[in-house]
């Protein structure tokens, strides 16, 4: 772990300050931002997310790379666009842009994004306007130049438009740019409403900071802006989960393919790599703090009955993943192959039966 100047960590769980004054991890399985509380974040397993949208690709044989940036691009917008007050925003792009963009190159090494270094920032009245961001590592380029172009846009109150390109192995270039095209999903990918149940999980805290004991597991490799599991190596970041619901929505709208149960299939494929979650399928308590701890709900049922499972989860998030990672679990933890059902309450519990395959 190297220190990067203004990013301060926890000395007791080594998890950076900056991440746990701006999130909150409640007890109902659900983590928010503590400034806007409606806006659901997430902890999860990059292959969670950039695993499951390549198989989706390889499936379907197709780019599913501009759905992800508008998605991105429009959460991140309304994000920034509500956390600035305009005169805020007007004083630092008149005064204080460098300010500005060294706070959201900050931001992403703490969520795991990458290295970000900016490359160029030029903001001309009447003039070219254009932001350029070396990354090292990134997480998701088709997602992070959504999140560049929608935090541009929310400072300047303009549309704007990004592309990349991998200028070396593992380096990418974001540049950004004022757009005058007319964007083709204008109008579609809602974000999903979340169930809001009050919960009852307990997840152990730092005495420190206050951060859950459970993300000591976890090393913020600063200088690399990655997130790292202790235990198996895997890359976690931290993202808001409604981009990527109304990406599987689109998808499914725009293709009539069953994109949850091809979400389901790949998301199942990686879960036998996770030892932390295949090693708590057995314990309830433990199963239940994990998945709190990843902000994807709060587990209120888990039996296993005859040859098969059934969990329910309240106040859920992702949920083609959730399925993927209930049969992967039963698979990894029975040695046979499973079949899963599910369905939704009308209150927004979400039931996953997992049986072997006939």
């Amino acid at each position: 772990m190297h220190d990067v100047p203004g990013i301060e960590l926890c000395a007791a769980c080594g998890v950076p300050r900056g991440l746990i004054r701006a999130n909150v991890w409640l007890n109902n399985g659900k983590i928010a931002e503590r400034k806007n509380p409606a806006h659901r974040m997430m902890f999860i397993e990059n292959d969670s997310i950039t695993g499951v949208f390549s198989r989706i690709e390889e499936i379907l044989g197709l780019s599913i790379g501009h759905i992800i940036e508008e998605s991105q691009r429009r959460l991140t917008r309304d994000y920034v666009d509500a956390l600035l007050p305009s005169p805020i925003k007007w004083f630092t792009r008149v005064f204080r842009v460098d300010l500005y963009s060294k706070r959201l190159a900050q931001l992403g090494r703490l969520m795991g994004f990458g290295d970000v270094e900016i490359l160029e920032i030029r903001l001309r009245r009447g003039g070219e306007t254009r932001c350029r961001l070396g990354v090292r590592n990134v997480w998701f380029p088709a997602a992070f130049s959504g999140m560049v172009v929608g935090s541009l846009e929310a400072l300047l109150g303009l549309e704007c438009a990004g592309n990349y390109e991998e200028g070396s192995p593992g380096y990418h270039v974001f540049t950004t740019t004022i757009s005058t095209k007319p964007r083709d999903l204008e109008g579609r990918l809602p974000l999903p409403k979340y169930a809001d149940k009050l919960g009852d999980v307990d997840l152990p805290k730092c005495a420190s900071c206050g951060a859950p004991r459970g993300l000591a597991d976890f090393e913020w490799c600063l200088a690399e802006g990655t997130i790292v599991s202790k235990v198996n190596g895997q890359r976690m970041i931290v993202a808001g989960p409604g981009e990527f619901e109304a990406i599987f929505d689109e998808l499914e709208r725009e293709l009539g393919e069953d994109v949850t149960r091809l979400a389901a299939e790949a998301q199942r494929r990686l879960v036998q790599e996770n030892s932390l979650l295949v090693e708590a399928v057995g314990d309830f308590g433990r199963l239940r703090d994990q998945l709190a701890l990843r902000g994807l709900g709060n587990l209120k049922e888990l039996e296993w009955e005859g040859e098969g499972m059934r969990l329910r989860l309240e106040n859920p998030c992702l949920k083609p993943i959730l399925i993927g990672l209930t049969q992967g679990l039963f698979e990894a933890s029975t040695g046979k192959e499973g079949e899963a059902r599910w369905e939704e309450s009308t209150d927004g519990d979400l039931f996953i039966t997992v049986r072997t395959a006939s």
